[in-house]
């Protein structure tokens, strides 16, 4: 409602009270409002200061947060070493993720040497907490050589609804023509559900579809007219047969 802009600057005031009392989550929570201009006017650098206060403070979002402004150099000087050391912060508290951001950090030795054995662990870490982006990382590192590996860590990513897990399981089941567990119909049905997500791979593979192969088209209308990994649609069936 038109309410909404002043909802939100009486939010900022109570956060802004209580972050000058000490308190590490209305400190994070002011320093968001600033970083993006919600209820305060923007301004990066007091965002970035009440982050800092509140990641001093062990707060585990607030520390993963500072650690991607350092990287970025948002309301901070750019400063790798210090991003590390917030981000390996939230990291040591258990963030998956952070581990995962630590893992990239030691894959591509961005603020410490690089250690592609350390960035496999963190990986690997994440995932098992459930960061979706880890399952990708990890589920693409088995592709080569381990297919059922590989299915395991997508489907959990596509299971939480990431688009793009999604998509790259489809694409797998669909596309991959040698892949020992090829299934046109179960793959459809995650590219389908990435497309309902607007993921844009999945709107442009959806698109050729439309104009490729008869045989592709008949499989698809199947999977709507069966419900595969997708609810049951006649209608959508029929555009497709």
């Amino acid at each position: 409602g038109e309410n909404v802009p002043k909802n939100f600057s009486e939010a900022a005031k109570w956060f802004e009270r209580s972050a000058n009392n000490g308190h590490p989550i209305a400190q994070r929570l002011i320093g968001i409002m600033y970083l993006n201009g919600v209820g305060v006017p923007q301004n990066v650098k007091n965002g970035a200061m009440w982050i800092k206060s509140s990641a001093e403070q062990n707060d585990i979002e607030a520390q993963l947060i500072l650690g991607i402004l350092y990287h970025d150099g948002i309301g901070v000087d750019i400063d790798l070493s210090q991003s590390f050391t917030w981000i390996e912060k939230a990291s040591d508290q258990g963030n998956p993720e952070a581990i995962y951001i630590l893992g990239n950090m030691y894959a591509n030795g961005i603020g410490v040497e690089k250690n592609e054995e350390m960035a496999n662990l963190l990986y690997k870490e994440s995932a098992e907490k459930g960061f979706d982006q880890a399952q990708i990382t990890i589920g693409l590192s088995y592709l080569p050589f381990d297919a059922e590996e590989a299915i395991k860590w997508l489907r959990k990513a596509a299971e939480q609804n990431s688009p793009e897990g999604q998509f790259i399981l489809g694409t797998l089941y669909t596309d991959v023509s040698d892949f020992p567990y090829h299934d046109f119909e179960k793959g459809f049905g995650w590219i389908y559900q990435s497309y309902l997500q607007k993921f844009p791979r999945a709107i442009e593979w959806i698109e050729r579809a439309k104009s490729g192969p008869a045989e592709d088209q008949y499989n698809i209308a199947i999977v709507f007219e069966k419900g595969i990994v997708i609810p049951k649609d006649d209608m959508k069936a029929a555009e497709w047969f």
